[in-house]
């Protein structure tokens, strides 16, 4: 066991994306990843390498725009491998057909069973038209996409991820439906490097924190990619977390149970979070259970670097500041703010206009949420 036991030792040396790319593998759900426009390159780099050197997953990038059509997703989606270049059981097969009734030379047809990548980077999906977005979300659900000539599978491991800028006006970052099925989502920021003497453009850190984990330093990429398949990437023929660490966790995750008063606590978060005065909406049922799942996850993360299998007999337990942590990653891109102070509940009971309208100046969904942790009260 002594594979399964280092993916422990491995957890506490992960940066924030590449613990938020385990986190979604495990849960076998996707995200949203928000930076600057001037660091969007950046991420989109890092994002790639860790796919290709942590998990050894074909990698894909799509630049969305308003004119991208459902037919240059489904193109781009795909992962369009030289069939000699990769291993025997990723190889698409093909199949020759001659037609019987035509007396010219036979023509030969590719029966295309290529599958889409491991992981797909949408950049800017929140720009495209609705349809492409409903295509993405039919993707996720169905795991499936069809081109022109065939329908086209996902891989076992497949993950989503919508790389947005930061000033994109939300939440909802996407359309309904889609935004919702995101898992979780995680803002990139970037600091001046004070020990390096390094000066990066400084932005003021998320206040969603409870945490230290809504903030990114922007560091060089870790992971280098030989050119040697420049259609592909590198890909890591033993990467440090392989599909057995990834069962392990998520069978780990799956035997985790809350106590009643957790369970409890965990449902109060969207109950005070749906009452809270500044907030208009976002708070849904598949919210709720996304807070439980992570919570989980969460948990299971936090297990000693000498853990071993011996931890299914000694599961681990979550706690309150987990959910708290949880709840920061799982409201963000939901959580929709009043804006107009008519909008307002209390309006509907004779509140004064100019008070509401103060109050909403400060408003934001980090403050909302985290009014909501802070104020309910902590089981013990």
């Amino acid at each position: 066991m002594a594979r399964q036991t280092s993916i422990y030792q491995l957890i506490p040396q992960l940066s924030d994306l590449e613990l938020l790319l385990l986190i979604c593998l495990i849960a076998d759900n996707h995200c949203i990843v928000r930076a600057a426009e001037e660091d969007l390159n950046d991420v989109q780099r890092d994002v790639t390498s860790i796919s290709h050197s942590l998990f050894g997953f074909s990698c894909t990038t799509i630049d969305c725009n308003p004119d991208t059509t459902l037919e240059d997703l489904s193109n781009a989606v795909l992962e369009d491998a030289v069939p000699s270049e990769r291993d025997n059981h990723e190889r698409a097969s093909s199949v020759a057909f001659r037609s019987s009734r035509s007396r010219s030379p036979a023509k030969t047809n590719t029966l295309d069973e290529r599958k889409t990548c491991n992981l797909i980077i949408a950049r800017n999906l929140d720009q495209t038209d609705r349809n492409v977005q409903v295509q993405a979300l039919e993707l996720m659900r169905s795991r499936r996409i069809y081109s022109r000539y065939a329908a086209h599978a996902t891989p076992k491991r497949f993950l989503f991820v919508a790389l947005l800028d930061e000033a994109a006006d939300g939440p909802p970052f996407l359309t309904p439906h889609l935004n919702d099925q995101m898992f979780v989502s995680h803002e990139c920021t970037t600091f001046e490097d004070s020990a390096s003497g390094n000066k990066h453009p400084t932005r003021t850190p998320s206040t969603s924190s409870l945490d230290s984990a809504t903030s990114v330093l922007r560091r060089p990429s870790p992971y280098k990619r030989p050119s040697i398949m420049p259609h592909l990437g590198y890909r890591n023929p033993d990467p440090p977390i392989s599909e057995a660490h990834l069962m392990h966790l998520a069978h780990l995750v799956s035997k985790v149970r809350p106590s009643a008063t957790i369970s409890r606590h965990i449902h109060n978060i969207p109950t005070h979070l749906r009452l809270h005065r500044h907030v208009k909406g976002g708070v849904s049922a598949v919210a709720t259970r996304h807070l439980n799942l992570l919570s989980r996850i969460l948990a299971v993360l936090q297990l000693p670097a000498d853990a071993s299998n011996e931890a299914e007999s000694n599961l681990p337990v979550v706690t309150p500041t987990l959910v708290g942590l949880a709840a920061t990653k799982v409201y963000a891109h939901r959580v929709e703010v009043v804006k107009r102070p008519e909008d307002e509940r209390s309006m509907q009971w004779g509140s004064d206009y100019d008070a509401v309208a103060e109050q909403l100046r400060g408003a934001s969904v980090e403050r909302c949420i985290n009014e909501t942790v802070l104020r309910l009260e902590v089981p013990a």
